[in-house]
């Protein structure tokens, strides 16, 4: 069991075995959990998190525009990941620029932080896709602020903060939503192809794929029946 930003991780492993690998030490023990979300997906936890490497799908199911795309960053059970962005989220505050670095740790979890740079603002952010069931996957969003974690603000300045930090964290949930529910439809109704063919803008997918292979026990194709 580990406990990062007030969130505990419980390892469930292969055959009771303890844990292999540590999840990313991302968002710290400075955030606190503001708001959550979660459903049940007809898919697998590997199409949840490989959606996150799928840049190309930005533009065309959420209508984002990722720019400044960095090449997945492999290191041992963690992939990291960062992007720019502009999005506009959910709460008229219109189109805002967002800079998010991202940790995929292990099959199931992604943790980081999102920069909201007109508002001078950094969120933490967890998704985890757990199984629950053959092609069963519970999806859980967990948006994070920091405010309370400032000890050196005056208590007004500090109050105000964390309003404001309330007000962007459920922001930013409200468009993470919004996004998962154009996704689930894809989720839900994708088949699997074991031998699926990428574009050469699809690269980090296959880097994904390479990676995320070594947490399977079989080298067995799944059987989605």
């Amino acid at each position: 069991m580990r406990e990062r930003g007030r969130v505990v991780y419980v390892w469930h492993g292969h055959d009771a075995a303890p844990p292999a690998w540590e999840p990313s030490e991302l968002p710290d023990d400075r955030f606190a959990p503001a708001a959550t979300w979660n459903t049940v997906l007809t898919s697998h936890p590997q199409e949840v998190m490989e959606s996150f490497v799928d840049y190309e799908h930005q533009a065309v199911v959420h209508n984002v525009g990722l720019r400044e795309v960095k090449p997945p960053l492999e290191d041992g059970p963690l992939l990291r990941i960062a992007f720019g962005a502009a999005i506009r989220l959910s709460v008229g505050l219109g189109t805002i620029r967002v800079e998010q670095g991202l940790a995929l740790s292990g099959l199931g979890l992604a943790s980081g932080e999102v920069t909201l740079h007109q508002i001078g603002m950094t969120l933490g952010v967890v998704v985890t896709a757990t199984p629950v069931g053959p092609w069963r996957t519970q999806l859980r969003v967990v948006i994070m602020t920091d405010a309370a974690s400032r000890p050196d603000s005056p208590l007004l300045r500090k109050a105000a903060a964390m309003s404001l930090s309330a007000v962007a964290g459920q922001a930013l949930m409200r468009t993470v939503v919004h996004h998962m529910v154009q996704e689930a439809r894809i989720w839900n109704r994708k088949r699997y192809l074991p031998d699926s063919v990428l574009t050469s803008e699809e690269g980090a997918i296959g880097q994904y794929r390479g990676w995320v292979g070594q947490f399977y026990f079989s080298d067995a194709p799944a059987d989605r029946t």
